[in-house]
């Protein structure tokens, strides 16, 4: 039976060319953005070395190379934006010069969709970095500087503060501060030399403790050598919220949460901590759309341009992002608005650009 020339010689359907395209896009997207990791981080970990190794030989101290492999997970997390972000300008301009762009709209596929696709290799990324910041970081981070007694903690809530100077497991204090509010107004304000732990209570001693009314003038000051006094306050969690965010997994910090929420002492610090191990991971995949307008208006994006541009980019993402963490910390703005304000910004500017487009094009068509 002969078989007729167009049944062996058959167009690729549009699916099987959506899918090659789609896979041509993200994986030369993740080998720009492998290749970008390494060269900063080898960069960053070079500078390190360098601004050690004169320390190092002053006071006699150990080079360990160890060290700086353990900070390696940490730098990339903290650098992955700017990285994804330079390696999307880097793609758009390689599509832009080689025409692939007008070749894909040719074929019928709108440049929009090609964003979207970078975006998914976003998502990607986003996703690594997930895992890196909730697994090998703490991993690493533990390895790399264990929770030792020389070590201060801190707390503070709405009701309670308190800071330590030194940390003496398993249960005591040295150089302590304690303020708490009472229900009716009043402030009691401690500052001793130690504390103990003894099962719901402290017992402080060596110190001086002041009451002051609800209207805020001083009505009694003590000298004591030993006080107890009642914090809802473990050594285990005193050590755990005075730790930075990085240093425990995510199914970690929300444990701690549930336990603070029983005790009813959740601080606010604590809690932008949490959201922040899942807001700055997913900047990668936000911070992609900033990128929208050059690949829109088809400019001829060079290196050096893209160099720059990315570091003034990441540079004005960096600022806004720690002045939200600051003021969500602080209280002064909402945890949601103060980590998320960045994703919030850029997703909002994007869209306005994306809906002036379509007007602009539905007006030219007219």
């Amino acid at each position: 039976m002969a078989v007729s020339p167009d049944a062996t010689e058959r167009v690729p359907p549009i699916k099987t060319k959506n899918m090659l395209k789609t896979r041509y896009i993200i994986l030369t997207f993740l080998k720009m953005f492998a290749i970008a990791s390494v060269g900063f981080l080898t960069l960053f970990v070079l500078i390190q070395m360098l601004t050690d190794i004169p320390d190092l030989l002053k006071h006699g101290g150990r080079f360990l190379l160890g060290g700086y492999l353990l900070q390696a997970p940490f730098m990339f997390v903290q650098i992955s934006p700017i990285v994804t972000f330079m390696s999307s300008l880097l793609l758009i301009s390689e599509m832009l010069k080689h025409n692939e762009v007008r070749i894909l709209e040719i074929a019928g596929i709108p440049p929009l969709q090609v964003y979207q696709i970078l975006m998914a290799g976003g998502a990607l990324v986003g996703l690594l970095i997930f895992g890196v910041n909730n697994r090998l970081v703490p991993y690493c981070q533990k390895q790399l500087a264990p929770f030792g007694p020389a070590r201060p903690v801190s707390f503070a809530s709405p009701d309670i503060f308190l800071h330590a100077d030194r940390f003496q497991p398993p249960d005591a204090l040295e150089g302590v501060q304690i303020q708490r509010t009472l229900p009716d107004g009043r402030l009691i304000a401690v500052k001793a030399d130690r504390a103990r732990y003894a099962g719901g209570r402290w017992d402080i001693s060596g110190g001086t403790s002041w009451t002051f009314g609800a209207s805020g003038y001083l009505e009694r000051e003590v000298t004591f050598v030993s006080l107890s006094m009642e914090l809802p306050l473990t050594p285990e969690l005193l050590a755990a919220l005075s730790a930075p965010a990085e240093r425990f997994t995510l199914a970690e910090l929300k444990d701690l949460a549930r336990r603070l929420r029983r005790l009813d002492i959740v601080p606010t610090p604590f809690l932008v901590g949490l959201q922040e191990k899942i807001a700055y991971p997913l900047l990668n995949l936000f911070i992609i759309l900033a990128g929208l307008p050059f690949f829109l208006w088809r400019d001829k994006l060079n290196r050096f341009y893209i160099f720059g541009f990315s570091l003034v980019v990441a540079f004005v993402c960096y600022v806004l992002y720690t002045t939200g963490i600051a003021f969500a910390r602080s209280g002064k703005t909402p945890i949601f608005f103060g980590v998320w304000m960045v994703h919030i910004l850029i997703f909002l500017l994007a869209a306005i650009f994306i809906f002036r487009l379509q007007v602009q094009r539905k007006t030219s068509i007219i």
